[in-house]
């Protein structure tokens, strides 16, 4: 099991979608809680490139968590709309 913290970018953006969007909020968690428990589970998750540098992605609905595992610990950088997530 992965440990999951949080970035304060995401910290912001988790509190932004709180306010407009709470069903979507509770499934980014419990999808993460579930990637937290067996992460070798097929999820859609990719390696990025570009301004990400190394990082992985990981698709949940409409959004994308930008993420980088690094031993026992996943370290969300940022949770944005999919529209926004690729954009210099």
């Amino acid at each position: 099991m992965l440990n999951i913290k949080y970035s304060e970018k995401a910290c912001r953006q988790i509190k932004k979608l709180a306010k407009s969007d709470r069903k979507s909020l509770i499934m980014v968690f419990d999808r993460l809680e579930d990637f937290a428990q067996n992460p070798l589970e097929a999820y859609d998750r990719k390696v990025l490139k570009g301004k990400f540098g190394d990082l992985e992605r990981l698709r949940i609905g409409r959004f994308r968590v930008i993420f980088e595992i690094t031993g026992q610990e996943m370290l969300i950088y940022e949770i944005i709309p999919r529209k926004d997530a690729y954009h210099d």
